[in-house]
């Protein structure tokens, strides 16, 4: 529950800085696609190296 709650004040604060830094509202929901987009990438990445290392023995 409380990392819902931690989601909604980081979304909060970005879209802050965001629109103070120049963007209009209609960007704003364009830019958290992109960084869901590149997060969701991210946590694969990790995910797959985690998990090779794991059948390899590494680690």
């Amino acid at each position: 529950m409380g990392y819902i709650i931690w989601i909604i004040l980081i979304v909060f604060v970005v879209g802050s800085v965001l629109t103070k830094a120049g963007a209009t509202r209609k960007d704003i929901p364009e830019i958290f696609k992109w960084l869901g987009i590149h997060f969701i990438k991210v946590a694969l990445l990790l995910t797959a190296i985690y998990l090779l290392g794991k059948l390899t023995g590494t680690l």
